[in-house]
């Protein structure tokens, strides 16, 4: 049999709310997986191999590029993950596919962390990031005043 241990991204999907937004996870810090991956590894002690898909992909090779893993892992998947990110420029992904991802995501982030949003970035930043309509506009928004500098495609 197989062991199956997924690492949610801190306040997304079905995992636990962050404490504050400041605590949702950033895909640049390989500190949070690492601390993940030695605590699954140390409990478990079976050899373990990492799966990322799509962001999750991306986060699996930039934990590699930047950590020594435990010894205790083996290997890893990266799946679907953009290592180019022209994509994004791209007509149709641009005017079609980013509007709708993006406002989704504003949508949900605004339902879990409203009042704090609020406090953080004041009403005119609550304004801008409602017409957040990129992952340039959502990262100038509010992840950049979250996180600082890092940019969508430095991920």
């Amino acid at each position: 049999g197989y062991i199956a241990a997924v690492m949610l991204p801190r306040g997304m999907g079905c995992s636990d709310k962050a404490d504050t937004v400041a605590d949702l996870f950033n895909p640049s810090d390989v500190d949070a997986v690492h601390e993940t991956v030695e605590a699954v590894c140390e409990a478990l002690q079976l050899p373990t191999f990492l799966m990322g898909f799509s962001l999750g992909g991306l986060v699996t090779c930039n934990y590699f590029a930047r950590r020594t893993p435990h010894k205790l892992v083996k290997g890893a998947v990266a799946l679907a993950g953009g290592f180019r990110t022209d994509f994004m420029d791209w007509g149709h992904y641009l005017n079609g596919y980013q509007p709708i991802i993006v406002s989704n995501l504003v949508q949900a982030f605004v339902g879990r962390y409203g009042e704090e949003l609020s406090a953080r970035l004041g009403t005119w930043g609550m304004i801008k990031l409602a017409w957040s309509a990129s992952y340039g506009d959502l990262h100038k928004n509010l992840f950049g005043k979250l996180w600082g500098p890092v940019g969508v495609r430095e991920w």
